[in-house]
């Protein structure tokens, strides 16, 4: 029997992709999850697998990896966070087929699979092609045709239990009265781009990421990722030239697109990492942030007075905290 690798969120369509998967297309299916940070209870997603019929479970610690080699980068190429944009949340899915592809050739397994849906499936889909054109991508959602209650009978009938949807926890509080001048004031080191020390603490950038989220997380959700994207914004106006500046914008969209789209893993953003890496060797400094509720003000930097930044209020943080 052939072997299928499944990105498996614990939710209930990924659950079910268990089973349908092994009863349509006769394989055995490895569950592969993937801890990208803010995640908990991971050892009972595994479980989880394994009691809907995975022949085998892995969870992947991969926070350290996917902060270093996919967020640092689009926070460094101003690509993290715009007007609300999920930059953060399609990053995720770069670092998701690759794993998946790792995982499949461990595994020698013919195909990967995952529950993700249209545009997601299919940057997911570019991925992993771009790593191995000879694997298979199964999407085993556009294939079932279940309301959201036949697939839950579906799930019971198989013995499938506690498999939630997938949402991510409210990680702040409704705004109170007086918010907005109370808000506690952070200093953010940056060492030629590289976002280096809170409050003059020197630390790796993933747990740099965490203390944010934490000193933010009364204030609204999304915030670190706001916050250092706000932050390295105005140390790069204070010391990067108009000209290359206009430049680095067109950089920035085209960067969306390649993250978007699943282009990842090709020479065109390896080419404008390679542009990014000369500007950011003039960004070192400090910038003072006052973090708000639903939003950042910058109040003293190099480059003098800057604009407030806001993240929506209402919306579910994607992986990786940006909002």
């Amino acid at each position: 029997m052939s072997r299928v690798v499944l990105g498996y969120s614990g939710g209930l369509d990924a659950s079910i992709a268990i089973p349908w998967l092994a009863e349509t297309h006769g394989v055995d299916v490895v569950a592969t999850t993937l801890d990208l940070g803010g995640a908990s209870g991971l050892e009972a997603v595994r479980d989880r697998a394994l009691a809907a019929g995975a022949v085998r479970a892995h969870v992947l610690d991969v926070r350290e990896e996917f902060a270093r080699d996919y967020l640092f980068r689009a926070l460094r190429v101003g690509a993290l966070c715009d007007r609300g944009d999920a930059t953060a949340a399609a990053l995720a899915r770069s670092v998701i087929a690759q794993k998946l592809v790792h995982i499949a050739a461990l595994e020698a397994a013919t195909a990967v699979a995952h529950a993700a849906r249209g545009a997601a499936a299919k940057a997911l889909a570019v991925a992993v092609h771009t790593l191995n054109p000879d694997l298979r991508v199964l999407t085993p959602m556009d294939d079932v045709t279940m309301t959201l209650a036949e697939r839950a009978e579906y799930a019971r009938a198989r013995h499938i239990v506690d498999a939630p949807g997938v949402e991510l926890p409210d990680s702040g509080r409704p705004p109170q009265p007086g918010d907005a001048h109370a808000g506690p004031v952070v200093e953010i080191a940056f060492d030629r781009g590289v976002p280096a020390a809170i409050n003059g603490v020197t630390m790796p950038f993933v747990e740099l990421i965490a203390t944010l989220d934490t000193i933010a997380a009364a204030r609204g959700r999304g915030a670190a990722a706001l916050i250092l994207d706000a932050a390295h914004r105005e140390m790069e106006a204070a010391v990067v030239p108009d000209h290359e500046r206009r430049f680095a914008r067109a950089v920035s969209g085209q960067y969306r697109e390649i993250v978007r789209n699943g282009l990842w893993f090709t020479p065109l953003r390896e080419a404008l990492d390679a542009f990014v890496d000369r500007l950011q060797v003039r960004l070192t400094g400090i910038v003072h942030v006052q973090v708000l509720t639903g939003e950042c003000r910058l109040i003293a930097s190099p480059g003098g007075p800057a604009p407030t930044r806001r993240w929506p209020a209402g919306e579910a943080r994607p992986p990786g905290g940006c909002s």
